[in-house]
């Protein structure tokens, strides 16, 4: 059943007068101002629909236009150009703040939080409670907040409003509110409000994005670059973020990636010579070898992420594919077996694994062909991906993880659980 859309979004860009000085502010807006304008364009040209019910991450570098965009869509400022409408009641939590009187305290603020957003005093009393409750102050709560320390204050307005039951809730980067404990009490609470609102999250932390959002918006330079289902365009960012951004801002910087991680061509083909058989020709030959629906050579993925590659091989001898994973060293870590038998002639084979439970570390990933009755295995020198993949929360970094799923006690309960490999 196809939702309303509850924000419509068309075309809009937004422009910031640059000044350099005090002065020229001054003159600027008093209209004395005739000098070449310097001009900011902070958004250009984006068009977004949200409907009631989304949950919509939005990523992009620092000034990448993603707070812009926010503050349009809760009001606190207009657009330069174009139009946005919205048929719901948006609340927004950004960084710049929740719009709390630093005199006043706590629980002052919380009130005056209620009734500007049309609590009825009935209901203001176990609203106050449930937010002193949650936030843990204890007699701080009675303090003015100018006297809190960041966490604390981060507390207050997250609680504040996340109480208010807005149709559509806004949080830019304000998931972080202080120490552990107080971020899982922010996660559960999270999970709970989303499933009766639209929630619209930018972070720069993917691992929130793709825990709270099944839709990811990517910001940059103000533009519009990918919109769709999170596990993509999340795999589209990472990999700009190495292949594009990382490797272009500093020469020095990309030689010494380079060298860190072999992606000397000539190197990599003499560990592979060294290592092993790739004399792959006389069981078929690769044409076309690409991973998750790009055909550039390096990759970031996370732990348990889905894992596709397609490869085009034209087969001259029986045998089956597989997906050998080495060390950046060429040493063997694993291979993916494809036992599936490949017709002799040419083959346009297509692969998806919901999900390659493989530890942080760096690999080469190279296709190969085994012989179907002595199992020698033949490996391409010419066709091979570079992958990494990055530390996340895991206690180390394991060479395999493992879904499992034990039996407790006499009533067998079953528990998932996660088993590591360590090397």
């Amino acid at each position: 059943m196809k939702q309303d859309i509850i924000i419509n979004i068309k075309n809009i860009t937004k422009e910031y007068r640059l000044n350099s000085n005090p002065i020229s502010q001054i003159k600027y807006y008093l209209g004395l101002d005739f000098g070449k304008k310097k001009i900011k364009k902070a958004l250009k040209g984006v068009s977004i629909n949200i409907s009631q019910g989304e949950k919509v991450g939005f990523i992009g570098h620092n000034g990448s236009g993603k707070t812009t965009l926010m503050r349009v869509i809760g009001g606190l400022t207009k657009p330069t150009s174009g139009i946005i409408k919205s048929k719901c009641n948006i609340q927004s939590l950004l960084q710049s703040g929740f719009g709390f009187n630093k005199d006043l305290s706590g629980l002052q603020n919380i009130k005056n939080a209620l009734i500007y957003n049309g609590f009825s005093p009935s209901r203001n009393k176990d609203k106050i409670l449930e937010i002193i409750n949650f936030v843990e102050l204890g007699e701080f709560i009675n303090y003015p907040i100018k006297t809190y320390s960041l966490g604390m204050l981060s507390r207050l307005e997250f609680a504040a409003a996340t109480s208010l039951e807005p149709e559509c809730l806004v949080i830019d980067e304000a998931l972080n509110a202080g120490d552990g404990y107080f971020v899982n009490k922010c996660s559960e609470r999270i999970h709970n409000l989303v499933s009766n609102t639209t929630l619209l999250l930018v972070s720069h932390s993917l691992d929130q994005i793709k825990e709270y959002c099944e839709r990811v918006i990517w910001i940059n330079k103000g533009k519009l670059i990918k919109d769709g289902d999170s596990n993509k365009v999340l795999a589209h960012y990472r990999n700009f973020m190495i292949n594009e951004d990382i490797f272009n801002k500093d020469q020095h910087l990309k030689t010494e990636y380079s060298n860190n991680f072999n992606l000397n061509n000539k190197i990599i083909k003499k560990i592979i010579n060294k290592n092993f058989n790739t004399d792959i020709e006389k069981y078929g030959k690769i044409s076309y070898f690409e991973l998750q629906n790009l055909s550039q050579n390096f990759f970031v993925i996370n732990t348990g992420e889905n894992f596709k590659f397609k490869i085009n091989i034209d087969i001259k001898q029986l045998s089956n594919l597989s997906l050998i994973f080495l060390s950046k060293e060429g040493k063997w870590i694993f291979e993916i077996k494809c036992k599936k038998k490949i017709d002799i002639g040419k083959n346009s084979l297509n692969f998806n694994i919901s999900k390659l439970e493989i530890g942080v570390g760096e690999y080469l990933v190279i296709p190969g062909l085994r012989d179907i009755y002595t199992d020698s295995l033949k490996l391409s020198e010419e066709f091979f991906k570079l992958l990494k993949v990055p530390e996340t929360n895991w206690s180390g970094p394991p060479v395999v993880h493992l879904d499992c799923e034990w039996s407790s006690g006499n009533s067998n309960d079953k528990i998932s659980s996660k088993v590591s490999a360590w090397a």
